[in-house]
């Protein structure tokens, strides 16, 4: 009996202490939040303008730093060595040679001193903008519904609504001042970056706002469409009319309007869209 009651299950008090596990809900972390839970998840939402303007800034970045990096390196080799040029074919293979990789290194070097700074830029720019959206609607949710727009669902954001002109220009004013004002920019350079900032982030707020009209215009397209497919495979629309199928439309009595005619105009020949609803609608007239 001894060796029975070893071999048993855990006890009903070690069962009693054993934490419950409740497992995690979904996305909605506000209110699914449990401080003492022992499972608790956090989840960072990376807006997609970000993910988006990031990459492609530090590759225009490159390019332009890759450009300006070899143009440099190239006429510094040449200035260089201009009082020593070669006289051999060796000795032009070799300077040919020299000159080349001193360009490629230094395109590299510039092209990815210029993609970092650009890409930064960017990152900040985009996080800037991002927030403010988040703030504005904290803050003044009635203002955010004013000139409300349809949101794209394929983007993602911090923001719940759609995104506003004004949350491009304060991120640009805000990034070029702060920017002028650590390199201590004179003021004239300081005005006019804040003017470009200002005019460049209301760029791209608009062009937000419309993407997201667009693709509301193509979902409300493709949804329409569908709807017509659906219609035509339960209705579909007749074959068009021959011209024997025409006369015998017109040969018909007179008090009745005709299949192949316009009510109330004679003989006058409708065209194939008419014709194939007055089929479509006599055929319902038949099945009621």
């Amino acid at each position: 009996m001894a060796s029975e009651n070893a071999v048993a299950g855990p006890s009903k008090e070690r069962e009693s202490k054993a934490p419950e596990r409740v497992p995690v809900k979904g996305y909605n972390y506000e209110e699914d939040y449990e401080p003492d839970h022992p499972q608790k998840r956090y989840y960072i939402t990376v807006p997609s303008t970000m993910l988006a303007s990031t990459p492609m800034a530090m590759a225009i970045g490159f390019f332009l730093g890759a450009r300006r990096g070899a143009v440099k390196a190239r006429l510094q080799f040449l200035a260089e060595n201009a009082h020593r040029q070669p006289t051999t074919i060796q000795g032009w293979y070799f300077y040919t040679k020299t000159r080349n990789y001193r360009v490629f290194f230094a395109a590299c070097k510039y092209g990815a001193r210029y993609s970092l700074g650009l890409g930064a830029a960017a990152l900040a720019f985009t996080t800037a903008e991002e927030y403010i959206g988040y703030r504005r609607e904290k803050h003044f949710p009635k203002a955010s519904d004013a000139f409300a727009t349809p949101v794209d669902p394929k983007r993602t954001s911090w923001r719940k609504g759609p995104p506003h002109i004004e949350d491009g220009m304060l991120a640009g004013s805000l990034l070029t001042l702060f920017a002028g004002m650590a390199y201590r920019l004179p003021n004239p350079l300081l005005i006019r970056g804040v003017l470009v900032g200002f005019t460049l982030g209301s760029i791209f707020s608009a062009g937000l706002i419309v993407q997201d009209k667009l693709a509301y215009s193509i979902r409300m397209r493709n949804a329409a469409d569908a709807a017509v497919e659906e219609v035509l495979e339960e209705n579909p629309v007749p074959d068009r009319p021959t011209e024997k199928e025409l006369e015998k439309a017109d040969g018909k009595e007179k008090d009745a309007p005709a299949t192949g005619t316009k009510e109330g105009s004679g003989t006058e020949r409708m065209g194939w869209f008419e014709w194939a609803m007055d089929k479509v609608r006599l055929k319902d007239d038949k099945d009621t």
